[in-house]
């Protein structure tokens, strides 16, 4: 039988069973980092299979699709930061939005747009009014397609915190880097291994350091190159 490993432990916990492993004939997961995990395993029964995306849906449309997306959705003259995912400490909520006061108090026209995709958004939405920033953060609620916003998006931006719960190589780095659309994200392993060389990667906890890579990212003239 095979067995495929796809997600990390929700709360941080060790991998159990991993010494039962050895008796399938194969094992897959979704990084080559999570199978350097598996030490009782041998080397040729293991097999890396990244998570899939739809790319149906998550292609690069040149910069004319992207003005026409930012006119129909209100955005137009708007420098765009998206979030999309579940709105959670663990996926760098508490960081991202200390950055975008460090950014907003500077730059006017920035808009950060935020995609939940999980329930659970009051606190964000009171954090929002409570910082002041309810002219450059936005929680959106309508039911649109997400790969419309993956691509007016000037940058995308997924600031981890950690890696639990996921497959280590998360659907919404895949399909940003799909659409051609600047991706800042946090410099983990196994993102790295994926994203190397084609996104701008943030140390862990790191406002100051965060704020400067997305600063950064939205001044160049043309950041999808």
């Amino acid at each position: 039988k095979v067995h495929t490993l796809r997600s990390y432990p929700r709360r941080g916990g060790k991998l159990w069973g991993a010494l039962f492993l050895n008796l399938l004939d194969g094992v897959t997961v979704p990084t080559a980092i999570f199978a350097k995990k598996l030490w009782s395993v041998p080397a040729t029964r293991i097999n890396v299979v990244h998570s899939p995306i739809n790319l149906k849906k998550f292609f690069p449309r040149d910069n004319k699709d992207k003005s026409t997306l930012k006119k129909r959705y209100g955005y137009q003259g708007k420098k765009v930061v998206l979030y999309y995912g579940a709105m959670t400490e663990n996926k760098g909520m508490p960081l991202l939005f200390q950055a975008i006061s460090q950014i907003t108090s500077k730059r006017k026209e920035v808009l950060f747009l935020f995609l939940p995709r999980h329930p659970g958004i009051k606190p964000w939405i009171d954090l929002i009014q409570m910082l002041g920033l309810g002219n450059y953060a936005r929680i959106i609620t309508t039911d649109d397609p997400i790969e419309d916003y993956v691509t007016l998006a000037d940058v995308v931006v997924l600031p981890y915190a950690n890696l639990w719960g996921t497959d280590g190589n998360p659907s919404c780095l895949l399909e940003a880097l799909a659409c051609g659309t600047p991706v800042v994200t946090t410099a983990f392993p196994e993102l790295k291994e994926i994203a190397e060389g084609a996104v701008e990667f943030a140390n862990v906890d790191d406002v100051p350091g965060l704020a400067e890579k997305l600063q950064q990212t939205l001044e160049q003239p043309d950041p999808r190159k």
